[in-house]
C-alpha cells in the first residue's frame, strides 16, 4: 500500500475529496445567498400604513411581515390577513391599498423622475383594492394598468375601487335586489367602480375579451360574474354602498392623510369635481350623488392604523 507522510494513500484521497466537496458546497451556498439577496426587484415604494398583519415578498422568497415604512419592490406579492389592510405609496406618488384577506402583485413599475413619467402594472389576485393614480399617470395616460381575473383596467388619471372574489357578488346584489340573482359566488368574480375621475378627461377603460368598456362618471361600475364571462351592463353604485366598499379597501384615513380624495363618507355626497349627471351607460340607481345605493349601512370602519 502506498504511504504518503505516514497516511495510507486511499485515506488521503478520501480526505482531499471530502474537502473539495465541502468547498464546492460552501461556494454554492454563498452563491445562493447572493441570488437570494438579489431576488427583490427595484424599489417601487413604501408601506405608509399597515393595519394588523400584512406580508410582502418577491417569489420565490418567503413572505415577511410588512411594517410601516417598509420597502415595497417591483415583483413583490403583498398579502393581508383577516381584519387587516395596507396602504402603499409608490415612488411616483401613486397610492394603492388593499383590505382584509387580499393579495396583489406589482408586476411592473418604472419611474423616470427626469421626465416625471411612470409605467406600472398591478395584478389584483383577490380582495378589495383602491388605486389613486399619481401625477405622472395623469401626464401619460395608458401607462398604468390594473390586471384582474376579468380583464385589464387602463387608467386615465383617476381613482378606482374594486373587489375580486365572492364578496363582489354580494356588493353587486346590494346595488339593487334584482341584480345578480342568477349568479353564483365565484373566486374570480370582479366588481370595478370609478370612484373619482381626477378631473376632465379622467376615467378608466376596461378591456375584457377584446372589448373595451369606458367608465367616465363617478359611481359607474362593471361586474363580471367569473373569469372569461362578459360583463353585466354598466350600472351606478350610490354613495352609501360606494363608501362602504371604498372604506373596506384601505386602512382608515389612508388616502385622506396622503392628501388624496378620501372614501365617500355620507349618503348623497357629491364629488365637487364631477357635476351631477350620468355621461355614460347607467343603471337603476340614477346619476352620481342622487342618494343611497340601496345597500346595507356597512360594517364599522377599521381600527386606526398602528402609530408610526
Amino acid at each position: 500500500m502506498l504511504i504518503v507522510d505516514g497516511t495510507p494513500a486511499a485515506l488521503f484521497i478520501d480526505v482531499m475529496t471530502g474537502y473539495a466537496v465541502a468547498v464546492k458546497l460552501a461556494g454554492l451556498a454563498f452563491a445562493g445567498l447572493l441570488v437570494g439577496a438579489d431576488v427583490a426587484g427595484p424599489l417601487a415604494g413604501t408601506a405608509v400604513v399597515v393595519r394588523n398583519v400584512a406580508t410582502a415578498a418577491t417569489p420565490p422568497a418567503a413572505a415577511v411581515r410588512l411594517r410601516v415604512d417598509g420597502a415595497v419592490h417591483r415583483h413583490d406579492v403583498i398579502a393581508t390577513a383577516a381584519k387587516s389592510a395596507v396602504g402603499v405609496k409608490l415612488a411616483d406618488g401613486t397610492l394603492f391599498s388593499i383590505g382584509a384577506n387580499a393579495r396583489v402583485s406589482i408586476d411592473d413599475f418604472v419611474f423616470d423622475p427626469d421626465r416625471n413619467a411612470s409605467r406600472m402594472t398591478i395584478n389584483v389576485i383577490k380582495g378589495a383594492f383602491r388605486f389613486i393614480s399619481g401625477k405622472p399617470t395623469h401626464a401619460y395616460p395608458g401607462q398604468a394598468a390594473i390586471v384582474t381575473p376579468a380583464g385589464t383596467i387602463g387608467i386615465r388619471g383617476t381613482v378606482v375601487t374594486g373587489v375580486v372574489g365572492p364578496e363582489a357578488l354580494s356588493f353587486y346584489r346590494s346595488a339593487d335586489p334584482v341584480l345578480g340573482q342568477q349568479d353564483q359566488p365565484d373566486d374570480s368574480a370582479t366588481l370595478i367602480i370609478l370612484s373619482d375621475t381626477g378631473g376632465e378627461g379622467g376615467g378608466i377603460d376596461f378591456t375584457a375579451n377584446g372589448t373595451v368598456t369606458p367608465l367616465r362618471s363617478v359611481g359607474q361600475a362593471l361586474y363580471f360574474p367569473r373569469r372569461g364571462s362578459p360583463p353585466r351592463p354598466p350600472f351606478m353604485v350610490g354613495p352609501a354602498l360606494r363608501g362602504q366598499i371604498e372604506r373596506g379597501a384601505e386602512p382608515r384615513n389612508f388616502s385622506r392623510n396622503q392628501g388624496a380624495p378620501p372614501p365617500v363618507t355620507a349618503p348623497g355626497g357629491q364629488n365637487n369635481r364631477n357635476p351631477p349627471g350620468n355621461n355614460g351607460p347607467g343603471g337603476r340607481n340614477g346619476a352620481p350623488g342622487s342618494g343611497p345605493g340601496g345597500g346595507p349601512a356597512g360594517a364599522p370602519p377599521p381600527q386606526s392604523p398602528r402609530p408610526r
